[in-house]
């Protein structure tokens, strides 16, 4: 029974450990997939405001917004490098990050084409790429390549969540199964206990009363024993008044002849 118990607690415990490691990796998981759409969105925004500090530079010719429009696209480069880093580890995200790597390159250069114009003073020429370039096929590309991504890894997410769920329940599931053989052996041992204190309770009074039996036979041994001897001592004495009687009665009649 000791054995048994100890092999459902040893179970009980590695369920729960297995059901919190599972856990733990979900959530991971989870925050993994959440960075990548947070990067993606953020990554979006970045290229958005790049391409506005652009628009407005075109209109007004002011250098500050030209190197605003810079700096906003290398950040978005960089972005780029980080989501790349963070979707490594999947093939089919990579794939994406390879069609967005080559839309984000050859859209940088249509921009710089734009800045360049309107550097040189060819407003014309800027304006006309500039408005020319709000439909280009590489943005519509960077678009759509960030929305399959971040759409994949929902689906991701979605995936990993349902398998996380679904082992947590097993696992409770187990853990309750193994909890109410725990408490069934409880009761069991608590119920052989009692049996047991049951038995030897019961021994007990089966010996202290085969012991006053003993004692009482030995008492009434010992008061037959006493009551022969004092019938023997009696019945010599009775033997010895008979003998005497009988010489007095011979004598007697000895005297008298």
């Amino acid at each position: 029974m000791a054995l048994l118990g100890a092999a459902v607690l040893v179970g009980l415990i590695a369920t729960l450990s297995s059901a919190n490691r599972q856990r733990d990796s979900a959530l991971r998981l989870q925050a993994h997939s959440y960075d990548v759409m947070i990067l993606a969105r953020t990554l979006s925004s970045t290229i958005a405001r790049s391409e506005a500090s652009l628009g407005r530079y075109v209109i007004s010719g002011d250098r500050q917004l030209g190197r605003l429009y810079f700096e906003e696209w290398v950040l978005a480069g960089t972005q780029l490098n980080r989501l790349e880093r963070l979707t490594y580890d999947n093939g089919e995200q990579r794939g994406h990050i390879a069609e967005l790597r080559q839309a984000y390159e050859d859209r940088g250069r249509e921009l710089s084409m734009t800045a360049l114009s309107t550097n040189y003073g060819k407003n014309s020429q800027a304006f006309a790429r500039y408005y020319q370039g709000r439909n280009a096929p590489t943005l519509i590309a960077i678009n759509r390549t960030l929305d399959r991504l971040i759409a994949r890894e929902r689906a991701l997410l979605d995936n990993r969540t349902s398998r996380a769920m679904a082992s947590v329940e097993r696992s409770s599931s187990i853990a309750g199964v193994l909890a109410v053989f725990g408490m069934l052996i409880v009761l069991g041992a608590i119920g052989l206990g009692w049996f047991t204190i049951r038995a030897v309770s019961d021994r007990a009074v089966a010996q202290a009363d085969a012991d006053m039996e003993r004692s009482r036979a030995e008492e009434l041994s010992a008061a037959v024993e006493q009551a022969t001897a004092e019938l023997r001592v009696q019945d010599a004495k009775l033997r010895q008044v008979q003998k005497m009687d009988a010489v007095g009665r011979l004598t007697g009649g000895i005297a008298h002849d």
